[in-house]
């Protein structure tokens, strides 16, 4: 339960906590794209077992 006294906040709390909420999702959408724009370019190829697989290339 939250206490009654602790339901309004202060313009700078909603401020604080919009700041961090807009900080977290920004660096966890940039994580998430650059994970699948690497997936796309990478080559897929089949593997001996019929399966696609990504081929991770050697620098």
């Amino acid at each position: 339960m939250t206490d009654p006294s602790e339901a309004v906040q202060s313009d700078e709390q909603i401020r604080s906590r919009t700041m961090t909420l807009l900080i977290a999702g920004h660096d966890t959408t940039t994580g998430a794209l650059t994970w699948a724009l690497r997936q796309v370019e990478l080559p897929l190829v089949f593997a001996a077992d019929g399966v696609e697989r990504h081929v991770i290339p050697h620098p």
